[in-house]
């Protein structure tokens, strides 16, 4: 997470510390913004491997704000956090129901059912991000598992950011 009180040249100092020690191979940030992300990058002799930001079909944000196209242009891998919006896309609660009715239609033509569809989601942008999904539920990282066999098309993931975002794409 980023430290809102100390210049990018101070971390980045003390990760090239930790990193010759042998403490760290690799760094990656969780939570920061764009200009962050690059801040800290230019003060690094080493590369970024990785941004944490959250991202799902209910949390947009990082398609709009650059971050993800960050990612594709310096070769970070999104770690993408809460996939599943919390929950609320698992179950339908909190989000926009065109939403929850548009992952619904998707799961019953994929023959799978709504976090499955969510988390195909997450993971068809093209900046190949990770989904980081807390549990300790074995059936559900194996339910999980079903995602990489979805693959969504373009329309599919507009119809979703559509449903999200309650108004039409351009």
């Amino acid at each position: 997470r980023p430290d809102l009180f100390a210049h990018p040249a101070e971390v980045a100092a003390t990760l090239g510390d930790l990193r010759q020690a042998g403490k760290i191979r690799e760094v990656g940030v969780s939570n920061f913004t764009v200009p962050q992300i690059e801040a800290l990058a230019a003060h690094l002799d080493f590369p970024l491997v990785s941004l944490q930001p959250q991202y799902s079909a209910a949390h947009l944000d990082p398609l709009r704000d650059g971050r993800l196209d960050l990612a594709m242009r310096d070769d970070l891998r999104p770690l993408a956090w809460s996939p599943l919006g919390g929950g609320s896309l698992v179950t339908g609660e909190g989000v926009r129901p065109e939403l929850v009715e548009t992952l619904d239609r998707l799961a019953e033509r994929e023959g799978v059912d709504r976090p499955t569809v969510a988390l195909a989601f997450v993971l068809a942008h093209p900046s190949r991000p990770v989904a980081i999904m807390g549990t300790q539920r074995p059936e559900r990282i194996d339910a999980a598992m079903r995602a990489l066999s979805i693959t969504l098309d373009r329309n599919d993931c507009y119809d979703l950011i559509e449903a999200s975002e309650g108004v039409p794409l351009p």
